[in-house]
Parts: C-alpha cells; sequence; structure tokens
C-alpha cells in the first residue's frame, strides 16, 4: 500500500495503480491468507486502497477501461459502479470534460432511467456550460429536458417520488432561464448580430419546453425585447402581444 502511494508520488501512475490492485485483490482472501494478515487489519487495508483507488486511476487516462478494471479488483457490481461514480466527478471537477461525460454517459446506459440518471446527465450539462461549449451544452440540456424532464419515462417511473421529479423540473428551468438571460445580457453589452441571434436561439428553446412555468410571460417579454433591439419588429409585437393577453 505505501509502495503503491511512492510510485504515484514519483508520478508513476500506472505502476501505482497496478500496486494499488494487487493490496485490494490480497484483502479479498485468498493471497492476504497466505501472507497471514490479520482479517480485521486485511479488510481496513483493502477499504483504504479502495478510497484511493479513484485518485489513483484518475491519473492514467485509462477512463474507457474503468468499468473492466474496476471490476477486476474487487469483484463487485456495486463497487464498480460507486468507483465509477466517483471517478466521473473527480474528471468532471478537474475539467477533464471528455472523460466525465463518456463515464457519465456510460453509467446511464446501465439504467438510462434509474433515480441517479438525471444527475449524471444534468453534470454532463453543467460541464460543457462551465467550459463554455455551447454547441454541446444545447445538445445535452436538450437530452435532459425531453429524457428526465415532466411527462419523460424516468419521470413516470419515479412519481411515487413528486419532490425528487419537481427538483429536477425546477433544476432544468432555472439552468436554461439563467443561461438565457446570461445571453442576453452579453448581447446587450456586445451588440453584434452573432451575440443577438445566439440569445434569440436560447429564448425559443426555453418558451418551447417551459410553456407552464411561472417565469414564462417574463421570458417572453424579455425575448421581444431583444427582437426590437434585432429591429425585428413584426415578430417583437407579436411577443408584446402575447404578454399582453395573457400576463393578468
Amino acid at each position: 500500500y505505501k509502495t503503491a502511494w511512492c510510485h504515484f508520488r514519483l508520478g508513476k501512475s500506472e505502476l501505482a495503480v497496478d500496486t494499488l490492485e494487487k493490496v485490494i485483490r490480497m484483502g479479498g482472501g485468498e493471497e492476504s491468507a497466505a501472507e497471514g494478515l490479520k482479517e480485521v487489519n486485511n479488510i481496513r487495508l483493502r477499504e483504504e486502497a479502495i478510497k484511493d483507488y479513484v485518485a489513483f486511476y484518475s491519473q492514467t487516462g485509462k477512463y474507457q477501461e474503468a468499468q473492466a478494471d474496476f471490476y477486476k479488483s474487487t469483484a463487485s457490481e456495486k463497487k464498480t459502479l460507486d468507483l465509477m461514480e466517483a471517478l466521473a466527478y473527480r474528471y468532471s471537477y478537474s475539467g477533464n470534460i471528455v472523460a466525465s461525460t463518456y463515464v457519465f454517459k456510460k453509467l446511464i446506459s446501465f439504467d438510462s432511467e434509474a433515480e441517479k440518471a438525471a444527475k449524471y446527465q444534468y453534470q454532463i450539462v453543467q460541464d460543457n456550460l462551465n467550459v463554455n461549449n455551447i454547441k454541446a451544452f444545447k445538445q445535452e440540456l436538450t437530452v435532459w429536458i425531453e429524457s428526465y424532464g415532466p411527462g419523460s419515462g424516468w419521470a413516470t417511473k419515479h412519481a411515487a417520488k413528486p419532490d425528487l421529479v419537481k427538483e429536477n423540473a425546477n433544476l432544468q428551468e432555472t439552468t436554461l432561464r439563467n443561461h438565457t438571460l446570461r445571453l442576453h445580457q452579453t448581447a446587450i453589452s456586445v451588440k453584434t448580430d452573432y451575440t443577438r441571434q445566439v440569445a434569440a436561439e436560447s429564448y425559443k428553446m426555453y418558451l418551447y419546453y417551459f410553456k407552464d412555468s411561472a417565469k414564462h410571460s417574463e421570458m417572453r417579454f424579455f425575448y421581444a425585447e431583444l427582437l426590437f433591439d434585432m429591429r425585428e419588429y413584426e415578430k417583437a409585437g407579436q411577443q408584446y402581444q402575447w404578454v399582453a393577453e395573457h400576463d393578468k
């Protein structure tokens, strides 16, 4: 176990992982008996090694092989999934979006309607937003809303947990609304056709998916303001008219 840490400190990530995997497997039974370790110390050391496993493994860049490697070391489906989840979040927080997205999508693929699946998809959305990958953000946001929003199979499956479904729906609404308002503010500051068009597309997306939102009329009014600035006067007038008729 200490040798694994020495390898890790020296930057020999793969060797550190190989050594740590040996510790984990030794903690499983036969090899530990051969070494004559006491069972209680054996279990404790194995658990400590498992805790460090993700930190070590994340440095190898072998995220596509994580599932097979984790199962080989732990011989447990539950521990494998727990380790994959920890690895995905570790990549996410460190900014390795390619790796985090891959692992989160792998977790979702095991059961796309599992309770945690919506959180995994949300993290993919946030990761792309954090690195300003707007195209991927919109694509993943669409997946999140359509696959895990109200009326989705996921929401139906978890209908017995209304707070869970409502919290997720509220998070979807605020995520898109706040993003749209930031884009509008950028359009006001930068004053280019491109920034205005990007903001307009985001407003259309919001108004399409969140027709029943308490903020719908307000967002439609802001959209009208943007259209007015874009000299789209006829379209702006239609939006103002809608607000006048419905916001009572």
